[in-house]
This record gives C-alpha cells, structure tokens and sequence, in this order.
C-alpha cells in the first residue's frame, strides 16, 4: 500500500477532526442555503434592502435611524451595485454565510480551549438549531453580531492565555 509520508504523521484524531468538523460544515450550509429565499422579504427586511440604492451616506444614515449596525446595510449595498439585489436569495446571502462561520469559529474556539468533541457536539448542535437556522435565512444583521461576538471572544482568549504565559 503506498501512503502519502504527510497523511501518515498525523494522528488518527486529527483525520477524525477534520472529517466531523467538515461534516459539521456542510450540514450548517445545507440547513441555512436549504429554501433561503422559499418565503418572500418581511417587512423588515423589506425596509433594510430599500437603503441599498441610496448613495453610502444615506445607507449610513438608514442603518443609524432603523438603530442597527451598518456592516449588513454596506454589505447589502455592494450587493446592490453587483447587481444581485434584487434576488431575496442574494440579499439572504450574507447572514447564510455569516451564520455558517459563527458554527465554524465555535467549532475551531472549542477545539482550541476545550477539546475536539466538544468542538463537533456543540457545532452539531448549532448547527440544527431552529433559531439560528432562522436568524440564518433573515436578511438582518443577526448573524453578522454572533459571527463578530466569537470572533471576539477568540481574540481576547488568545490574548488571556499569551498574557497568562508571558
């Protein structure tokens, strides 16, 4: 049996990682892609996609009066300016994505300061949460907050442990 020299100095959990953690991936996309754009735009969503055309000051402005962060508004401007505005499917895009990387960075944060089990458990059960399945298909800034909230959190961690080291 020839076997590639790499594949051969990894341990079998890591193999075992990176398979569950790849499952675990595509489970989240296919549960938040699945009928992104079956139901029409809610109202809410209706009023955030009607800055998108607005020139930035304005989608600035529109984000600032509807009391939300601008990060979804400007994302959702440059789909505008793509051209894929128009489709509830693109304009649900980025919190899909978003919601697919806040299950990623769970993962990865738990694999790092807990262990690799508890790192699949809690993606798993992420990742077939009705909840976030739902903030996932909403093209409102819900995700983009969970997404920078572990994002943060992975940040200060490695700044507590070098800091705890040094």
């Amino acid at each position: 049996m020839n076997k590639i020299k790499i594949l051969d100095s990894l341990p079998k959990s890591t193999y075992l990682w990176w398979g569950g953690f790849s499952l675990v991936a595509l489970l989240a996309a296919v549960l938040r892609f699945y009928h992104l754009a079956y139901e029409s735009l809610w109202m809410d969503e209706i009023r955030q996609v009607s800055y998108y055309s607005k020139p930035i000051k304005g989608v600035i402005s529109g984000a600032a009066s509807q009391t939300q962060p601008p990060l979804d508004y400007l994302i959702g401007w440059g789909l505008h300016h793509l051209g894929l505005a128009d489709s509830d499917w693109w304009v649900r895009f980025p919190a899909a994505i978003f919601g697919i990387g806040s299950i990623l960075l769970l993962m990865w944060w738990c694999r790092r300061f807990i262990n690799d089990f508890t790192a699949l458990v809690a993606g798993t059960l992420v990742s077939i949460c009705p909840l976030h399945i739902r903030m996932s298909q909403e093209a409102r800034p819900y995700t983009i907050f969970i997404f920078l909230a572990l994002l943060s959190l992975i940040y200060f961690s490695y700044a507590w442990t070098k800091n705890r080291r040094s």
